[in-house]
């Protein structure tokens, strides 16, 4: 599991070098995903989204106590089952988690 983020998606000043490098990690397990499916090996990228932690600050939205239940999911589905995949935390129970066909 590779975490990145939602600032790929948002294009603000001084994020540059972070959202890039981000971008990168979206990239990479994309394509690490394609190239070890063959092997059974599953990849995926979760973006917790915006965490009171250290780096997130106070000001967060989410705990780590909110955004826990999403990871957990994810691991806890099937073998292979969201291989390749960008799991963001913001969409955790409108286009993927419990309930919904993967």
């Amino acid at each position: 599991v590779s975490v990145s983020t939602e600032l790929v998606l948002r294009h603000r000043a001084r994020d540059a070098a972070y959202a890039a490098t981000k971008s990168a990690v979206d990239v990479f397990s994309a394509c690490l995903a394609a190239e070890v499916q063959e092997y059974g090996i599953e990849v995926n990228t979760w973006t917790p989204g915006y965490v009171r932690t250290d780096m997130g600050g106070s000001k967060a939205r989410d705990s780590v106590e909110t955004v826990e239940e999403s990871c957990m999911w994810m691991l806890a589905q099937q073998p292979m089952a969201l291989t390749g995949r960008i799991l963001r935390k913001p969409d955790f129970g409108q286009t993927w988690g419990p309930g919904i066909p993967l």
